[in-house]
């Protein structure tokens, strides 16, 4: 009977070490996978060795490989100091996009569309806010625009396109060089080269027919264009903007740089950086985190996705962005990023303007106590 008993408990005793070398077994065989996936995909075609992103849309400058493991200066002040609330968020991104100017205005030809006031808020971004938050101010009420042109209008259609553009325009000259001229104000608009250019300007973001002709149709998109900066250069409804807008960003990414790098050049700019820099940590290639999903990016996402078995395209898409999170989380051991600051030629020193902007605001408090 004791032999009986002792045999049953060593039984025992060997099921269960057994079962825990089974369990151990089975996530070291998961994580070798990883690991080997992650071995065979440097080795193949010399990812190792992938130069610097190519951007067409951002010019970018160089970044050392190593650095994107550093925590980037920017970061340093706003973490000294626990004091500062949404309102001094607000105050510091009116003082650094517009130096508090409420009329001011700044045209990007890169997207075709104008930022406006306080917080140079983009016509097409209020839209999208309007269309998304119920309890802001209606800037898409287009009622009482005049539908027909009249003969008399002309001259009032190229002073409208004066206060949206300003007087001169870079064009393209019948000699085929380029130069800088003014527009005429005269309504006539044959043979005055910035009022047809400034005419395509609208015509192209209101979908219309490119033609650089003044007609009923382009009349209208003009008026609608005056009414949106009339509405977005008022004080009030321009800070319920940038409240809105700032308040997605910050709740998004739970970190205020990352939301002023979000309102500078886009969220998905944010979060392809954190890709970019996720894939280079556990790969060691040397992409450019700058946001833009180029050439180079597209090479290393295609020899990703082709060794973890997903669609093959070069496409950051939903099912690559798990994946690259599962694979970061299991080789580095750290939670994914959620945002990375693009390192362009302007969203680090708009992130650096931000946060002295919000030290002065400090130490004015100081100096009111």
């Amino acid at each position: 009977m004791k032999w009986e008993k002792g045999a049953k408990e060593t039984l025992i005793g060997y099921g269960l070490a057994a079962g825990v070398l089974l369990i151990g077994s089975l996530y070291i065989m998961n994580k070798s996978e990883v690991r080997e996936g992650e071995r065979s995909l440097r080795q193949e075609s010399g990812l190792v060795k992938v130069v610097k992103e190519e951007s067409s849309t951002i010019s970018n400058g160089g970044i050392e490989r190593n650095s994107i493991r550093k925590k980037p200066e920017i970061r340093k002040g706003l973490q000294k100091t626990a004091t500062y609330d949404f309102d001094n968020y607000i105050s510091a991104i009116f003082d650094i996009e517009s130096s508090d100017n409420p009329n001011a205005q700044r045209y990007e030809p890169g997207i075709n569309d104008t930022s406006y006031g306080l917080g140079q808020i983009l016509t097409n971004v209020a839209l999208t806010l309007e269309r998304r938050n119920p309890n802001l101010p209606r800037i898409s009420d287009y009622s009482g625009l005049d539908e027909k042109l009249e003969s008399d209008e002309r001259k009032l259609a190229e002073e409208s396109l004066v206060r949206l553009y300003g007087k001169r325009a870079r064009v393209k000259t019948k000699r085929g060089g380029w130069e800088i001229q003014e527009i005429k104000i005269d309504g006539n608009f044959e043979g005055d080269l910035v009022a047809q250019e400034f005419l395509r300007r609208i015509q192209r973001k209101h979908n219309l027919r490119v033609k650089g002709e003044l007609d009923d149709a382009t009349y209208q998109a003009i008026q609608k264009e005056r009414h949106l900066q009339d509405m977005l250069t008022n004080p009030k409804i321009n800070e319920a903007y940038t409240r809105a807008l700032f308040r997605e960003e910050l709740e998004y990414f739970n970190d205020a740089e990352l939301a002023v790098a979000a309102y500078n050049a886009g969220r998905p700019a944010v979060i392809n950086a954190a890709y970019q820099t996720m894939l280079n940590e556990f790969l060691g290639t040397s992409l450019k985190p700058d946001g833009v999903i180029g050439n180079k990016s597209r090479e290393v996402i295609r020899k990703f996705q082709e060794r973890y078995g997903l669609r093959v395209d070069g496409i950051l898409g939903p099912n690559t962005k798990a994946r690259i999170r599962e694979v970061y989380e299991t080789l580095i051991g750290k939670s994914p990023l959620k945002g990375a600051m693009p390192q362009n030629r302007y969203t680090p020193n708009h992130v650096r303007k931000f946060n002295a902007a919000l030290e002065t605001i400090e130490k004015h408090k100081k100096t009111r106590n």
